[in-house]
């Protein structure tokens, strides 16, 4: 579908803890048996078919990325990629659907899919089950069917959860946008959601289970980022990046030293320059790149050096919304270009955040 797919440094270590927990356990849920350690086979055997799981386990998570992926893809919505992380997948979409019902279906295929995998991998281990003196090889089969399709049952039930950032918040949202609009239905979800986490942590604490209070603190932390990101979209909805650009062109020399540049910067109070040459745009230098360059280095590294060459950048007739979404990847700097691409302004993130206050009272959001 044309989605790059990334892993997070965090999958490199889940994956050798899954590995060891199927290979070196053999618990029992629901009549299913979940781990290697029972079949008589060597130890090395039992830790390959651990990662052998490890792995197929992740990719049916990216199965469930996936069929969030193709029906947003199916309604025209851009995937921009999906990665896999140290506690499932994420697909980063560069818009939300506007349309509640869009929103919904989408969040729910993900699960779906997960269930779809669980009834036919649950069904299998059973049937394998009602086998006379299986071997070695089928008794592999068989648990690697139970560990697919249990887990996909969880993992479907557990994202249904309807809690922002799980997929069942949105489901939640999408029901109630269609009878109070998008920002209460948004600020009710997170409000379920922060019960629920707060609830999760109260657990967790009684309990002693540090996954349990950690999961809580991330539901949390995520309800509290989709409603900022919803007062936001909303407060940019029907305005031109023209209309919140810094219209005053500064900009520094790609010859100019890193010393000069962060003199530039107290003068003219601003930790991003865009770097210029003959008329043309080279890319941007920020505060923060210079300070990754040695002290001692900064009278004789230049802007052109350090400059970002691929620099976040928008254009000046498009939607303001654009300009949030280039600031979503860590940039604290957008360049406005015309329909010529000539550069005639910017925003950072401080700006950004100016306007959108402004347009949020404005708006009485």
């Amino acid at each position: 579908m044309g989605i790059p797919i990334y892993f997070h440094f965090t999958f490199l270590f889940i994956i050798p803890i899954f590995a060891g927990v199927f290979a070196l356990t053999s618990g029992d849920i629901f009549g299913i048996t979940l781990g290697y350690y029972g079949i008589d086979i060597a130890l090395a055997w039992k830790i390959v078919l651990g990662a052998i799981c490890a792995i197929l386990f992740f990719f049916t998570i990216l199965l469930h990325e996936l069929g969030h992926s193709y029906v947003a893809l199916r309604h025209g919505y851009s995937i921009r990629s999906i990665t896999l992380l140290i506690f499932g997948g994420v697909a980063q979409m560069e818009d939300t659907p506007k349309q509640p019902a869009v929103e919904g279906w989408m969040a729910f295929v993900g699960p779906g899919v997960s269930f779809l995998i669980g009834l036919i991998f649950t069904p299998a281990y059973f049937a394998l089950d009602g086998l006379r003196n299986p071997g070695v090889a089928v008794q592999a089969l068989q648990v690697t069917c139970g560990i697919l399709g249990l887990y996909n049952l969880l993992l479907g039930a557990f994202n249904l959860i309807p809690a922002f950032p799980m997929d069942g918040g949105r489901i939640l949202r999408s029901f109630l946008a269609k009878r109070m609009g998008m920002l209460k239905a948004t600020q009710t979800a997170v409000k379920v959601a922060r019960i629920f986490a707060i609830g999760m942590v109260v657990v967790g604490i009684f309990t002693f289970n540090v996954f349990v209070i950690f999961i809580g603190f991330i539901i949390y932390v995520g309800a509290a980022d989709e409603e900022t990101m919803t007062k936001f979209s909303l407060a940019l909805e029907g305005v031109k990046v023209e209309e919140i650009m810094n219209p005053e062109v500064l900009w520094v020399s790609p010859s100019m030293t890193l010393n000069q540049v962060l003199g530039r910067m107290m003068e003219e109070h601003r930790t991003s320059f865009p770097v210029v040459e003959d008329g043309s745009l080279v890319g941007v230098i920020s505060a923060a790149q210079i300070d990754r360059v040695p002290k001692a280095q900064r009278d004789t590294v230049t802007a052109g050096n350090v400059a970002d060459r691929a620099p976040a950048y928008a254009r000046s007739y498009v939607d303001a919304t654009e300009v949030l979404k280039a600031l979503s990847d860590r940039k604290d700097f957008v360049v406005v270009l015309d329909e010529h691409d000539e550069f005639v302004g910017s925003i950072t993130k401080d700006e950004l955040l100016s306007i959108v206050t402004v347009l949020g009272v404005k708006k009485a959001l």
